[in-house]
């Protein structure tokens, strides 16, 4: 039984007057519900993949040129989790975007020590740290 199908489209952005046409393949695994899609964006060599799980959860990691992923998991409330892997450090910064106040709850998550710093971003720009 064949599980895998690909299907590629070209998406098209729209920057005003600037249309951008972009490939988009998905990966469905059929056995599995699972969806794998990822954008490639050529003039910044950008890369946006999704995990389509069966729970409706969507997985987002944006792959740039400096080796950082930025993860996003949208659940079914509409709330936005992202942690950005630094490479280097080893460090994962986590935020949770709520939707109806705009506050961001962005938490470092220090390796070695197992400390977890958080910080609210408000709207001002201002990050309140506890």
């Amino acid at each position: 039984v064949m599980c895998i199908t690909v299907h590629c489209y070209l998406y098209v952005f729209d920057y005003g007057q600037v249309y951008l046409r972009v490939p988009v393949c998905c990966v469905l695994l059929q056995c599995t519900g699972i969806a794998v899609c990822c954008v490639l964006l050529q003039c910044t060599g950008i890369a946006v993949c999704c995990v389509l799980q069966c729970t409706g959860i969507a997985v987002c990691c944006v792959l740039q040129c400096t080796g950082i992923a930025v993860c996003c998991v949208l659940q079914c409330t509409g709330i936005a989790v992202c942690c950005v892997l630094l490479q280097c450090t080893g460090i994962a910064v986590c935020c949770v975007l709520l939707q109806c106040t705009g506050i961001a709850v962005c938490c470092v998550l220090l390796q070695c020590t197992g400390i977890a710093v958080c910080c609210v971003l408000q709207c001002t720009g201002i990050a309140v740290c506890c």
